[in-house]
């Protein structure tokens, strides 16, 4: 399944774009584009202080003055029409790609309108990670790097490790793959549990154990398949 990683480093302005064409199925990259939309002009846009120091940190606008000095600043709509032609290599039917990252209906709209590649639905990794804080009262900490490229690349890298968590996944144990989504499954039936005016703890027990019942194991035996419970 192809995903497209996306992140827009802005302040108002949209200063750096960034995507990695990805498959999540075989944790393979198949594409990655990179670009600087200002040149040495970008430390004197209005922004606050606090995103002026964020961008000096980073080395952002650095890479912008190298972009001015060396005339390879992008223009945005050049960005689109390089990022069309690369993901018109791949077999991609016209609405099938799922953009994916951090909040990326924000990035979304830097593509929306000439990307026709793009699926109605997106893949927010935030989603899982507010799940996660809800549900087991913490996250792993995001690195933050405020650059689009390794935004992108720690997206994928935190939806990888939501995979691993996930109940089937080869390598996991029924313990650590279940208990993210039993412990929210938990507190699902709590609440609809509370908007009935009972507290049912049959009814938290059924649905838990629904979720996180294994699927049957198939033997084979002789020629046919032999499904145990």
């Amino acid at each position: 399944m192809k995903v497209l990683f996306c992140d827009l480093e802005t302040t108002g302005l949209d200063l750096e774009f960034a995507w990695i064409l990805y498959d999540i199925k075989e944790e393979t990259e198949l594409d990655s584009f990179r670009c600087v939309l200002f040149g040495s002009e970008a430390k004197f846009l209005p922004m606050p202080k606090v995103v002026q120091e964020m961008h000096t940190k980073s080395g952002l606008f650095a890479d912008c003055d190298e972009a001015g000095e060396n005339e390879t600043v992008w223009e945005a709509s050049a960005a689109e029409l390089a990022t069309l032609e690369a993901l018109h290599s791949f077999d991609i039917g016209r609405g099938d790609l799922i953009m994916a990252g951090f909040t990326p209906h924000f990035d979304r709209n830097f593509l929306a309108r000439e990307m026709t590649y793009l699926h109605y639905r997106h893949l927010d990794v935030s989603t899982l990670r507010t799940l996660e804080k809800a549900w087991l009262g913490e996250n792993q900490p995001k690195v933050d790097r405020h650059r689009a490229m390794p935004d992108c690349e720690e997206a994928i890298a935190e939806l990888l490790r939501f995979k691993r968590m996930w109940p089937g996944h080869a390598g996991n144990t029924p313990a650590r793959s279940v208990g993210f989504f039993v412990k929210g499954t938990a507190r699902i039936a709590r609440a609809f549990s509370t908007i009935r005016g009972t507290r049912s703890n049959s009814s938290r027990a059924s649905v838990t154990t629904w979720l996180v019942q294994p699927a049957p194991v198939v033997e084979i035996v002789g020629s046919s398949p032999k499904e145990t419970p």
